[in-house]
């Protein structure tokens, strides 16, 4: 009986390959997969912070990519010296709880990209930018499908060797440092159940993503916390479609997640951000269009701006249809709402006169906000309420609608320029624009 029994459970295995065009069943070859020896130890990684272990990291990564490869695993207890690493296509990492993939000391050894990236010493806005090579950055995943980082571990990018250079004369600090995780042209990623800690830059720069699911991630840019600190440590940057962001915390220096053009269908939930900026749609340096995004339950405790929408003069662009919905700001150290459209800075700030201002105002029809709903916002601390910062010409802001937005313990009111449009109901202190 039992021999009858493991034929009929092998026919009925052959059967299933034969179905499946000669192939495993899915299971089957998931369990394989998973199998697969891709510990980079066996390529000789030390993991004992001391040992570069770039080359054999790579290796492992090399060895293991691939539709039927397996995962790349950083074992604890362990700590993994490394510079620039790059994940290709079907390729998973996996840093284990108790495990460091850590970036080298070595700053001024530090390589330029590799991959054709470039980055300005000018100014923004500059009307004749000078390019230079990009230092690589610590994690590329660009022109990839199929990447998956995850583990519970930590990757470190020691952040805090690099940021006092950026007080350094010039532009290149500023825009010229390593991001954390970065890439373009990327479908299916997926980033969960890790933290990214210290990151020298921007901590994800994931960019033309087509596809991404980001949640369980913890950024934390210990120990600088601020933009005077820890300046451009934006937590998520990213722009695409088909994303979701999702339980998950920013303490950073700068935006919490940054939403650039061309973007759309972006889902943004359970997050806190601390101590940076808000969640914020950002028409930036290229042109395009920004739509039908969501933020939805976030708290932001201690950040400069909380709600907002940015860019400067110069820059292109529309943002339309955005919903933030239910959202706590406890103590901003700026505007609690902020939709500045022609410029970064707050109208408090001592280096725009008020002839400046208005000459900045002047610039007008370069930006446009459309169809921008805010609801279900408690605000408890604040420097102002808000400000919504439009051009003069015909329907710049356009659109939007206030439900039920409390505020307590604000110093100063609402500041409204240009054209705005819009309603609101329940809200308290009302405003400027009803």
């Amino acid at each position: 009986m039992a021999c009858s029994m493991q034929l009929m459970l092998l026919v009925a295995w052959q059967c299933a390959a034969w179905a499946a065009g000669g192939r495993l069943p899915h299971s089957t070859v998931h369990q394989a997969t998973e199998a697969a020896d891709c510990n980079p130890g066996s390529f000789g990684a030390r993991g004992d912070n001391r040992t570069d272990d770039t080359v054999s990291i790579q290796r492992a990564i090399q060895a293991c990519a691939g539709p039927r490869g397996g995962a790349v695993r950083l074992r604890a207890p362990g700590t993994y010296l490394s510079m620039p690493l790059t994940l290709p296509s079907h390729s998973t990492l996996v840093v284990e709880v108790g495990a460091v993939l850590i970036a080298s000391p070595n700053i001024h050894a530090w390589p330029n990209s590799s991959h054709g990236q470039y980055c300005h010493t000018t100014p923004y806005e500059a009307k004749d930018p000078v390019y230079v090579p990009q230092l690589a950055n610590f994690l590329w995943i660009g022109d990839t499908t199929d990447v998956t980082i995850t583990g519970g571990g930590v990757i470190d990018g020691q952040g805090w060797r690099w940021w006092p250079l950026r007080k350094l004369p010039g532009d290149y600090w500023h825009n010229c440092r390593p991001k954390l995780v970065a890439g373009s042209n990327i479908s299916h990623l997926v980033i969960r159940n890790i933290t990214l800690r210290s990151s020298p830059m921007y901590v994800t720069a994931l960019h033309e993503l087509d596809g991404a699911t980001i949640t369980h991630v913890t950024i934390d840019s210990n120990p600088g916390y601020g933009y005077d600190s820890a300046p451009n440590t934006d937590g998520f940057n990213i722009n695409g479609r088909n994303i979701y962001i999702g339980q998950s915390s920013v303490a950073n220096g700068d935006d919490c997640v940054p939403i650039g053009p061309n973007s759309s269908n972006i889902t943004v939930e359970d997050l806190t951000c601390t101590r940076g900026n808000g969640v914020v749609p950002i028409i930036w340096s290229q042109p395009g269009v920004i739509e039908d995004v969501v933020f939805r339950r976030i708290k932001m405790v201690s950040t400069h701006t909380a709600i907002a929408v940015k860019s400067l003069p110069s820059y292109l662009g529309t943002v339309r249809n955005i919903l933030w919905e239910d959202i706590e700001i406890h103590d901003a150290r700026g505007s609690a709402i902020m939709f500045n459209m022609f410029r970064q800075s707050d109208t408090s700030a001592s280096v725009h006169t008020a002839s400046q201002r208005d000459a900045e105002m002047s610039r007008t029809g370069l930006m446009r906000l459309m169809n921008c709903t805010i609801r279900n916002v408690i605000v408890t601390g604040a420097v102002k309420a808000g400000e919504f910062l439009c051009g003069n010409g015909t329907h710049e802001c356009d659109g939007i609608r206030m439900e039920n937005v409390t505020m307590s313990g604000v110093a100063d009111g609402w500041t409204c320029q240009g054209d705005v449009d819009g309603t609101a109901s329940d809200c308290a202190p009302q405003p400027c624009f009803t």
